[in-house]
């Protein structure tokens, strides 16, 4: 029962889903960072954000699996897990490119995903030499973000989505924990790097 759980909790909050939930509690909680754009726009920008960032990268995951590029969705092979990581992160930089030169968001939304872009990237490299958690990096880089953002933003609605998003994380790691998909060391890699690359470069850069 415990391990249905925790794969469900590895499922439903899987990475590719993170930068859409991010972007989601963002517009929610402070839809002023999107100006120039207003309200009505928000639903778009998000089924846009899903599809270049979720969706495709998902597709492209099912495709190497089908092409025998790899063994199993999970990748729970090191090696198998390079391949798709890089076209990931060349998405993200598609991403930020689109939204930066033809929906040009405000720009703390695309240092955002500058950051998301190379931590993916970052997750790469480290992946030759570690099977680093990519769950832990990404559910701990969404509770950087939302930290940095309320910590400039001291009278935004962010504190409860903090606390939620902190609990989350905990789950997540937890999660991984036990399956046995990563060792401590692996998922504390990953908590380490999302956290403090996603907080501290948009503390500093805001």
């Amino acid at each position: 029962m415990i391990r249905k759980l925790a794969e469900f909790i590895s499922v439903i909050l899987h990475p590719l889903v993170q930068t859409t939930l991010l972007a989601a509690v963002i517009f929610r909680y402070i839809p002023e960072i999107l100006k120039p754009f207003n309200v009505e726009t928000i639903p778009n920008l998000l089924f846009l954000l899903a599809i270049l960032t979720f969706i495709v990268p998902i597709l492209s995951v099912v495709a190497l699996r089908l092409i025998g590029a790899i063994s199993t969705l999970r990748m729970e092979e090191r090696r198998e897990r390079l391949m798709p990581f890089f076209f990931i992160g060349c998405y993200y930089a598609l991403t930020v490119y689109l939204f930066s030169q033809r929906v040009v968001l405000n720009d703390v939304m695309i240092l955002i995903l500058s950051i998301i872009t190379i931590l993916v990237f970052l997750v790469f490299l480290i992946t030759f030499f570690m099977k680093i958690s990519v769950h832990a990096a990404a559910s701990w880089g969404v509770v950087g973000f939302l930290l940095a953002i309320h910590l400039h933003l001291p009278y935004s609605p962010l504190l409860y989505p903090i606390v939620v998003f902190l609990i989350l994380a905990g789950l997540v790691s937890s999660a991984r924990l036990l399956l046995n998909a990563h060792t401590p060391r692996e998922v504390h890699t990953g908590a380490v790097l999302g956290f403090a690359l996603c907080f501290g470069i948009l503390y500093f850069a805001m």
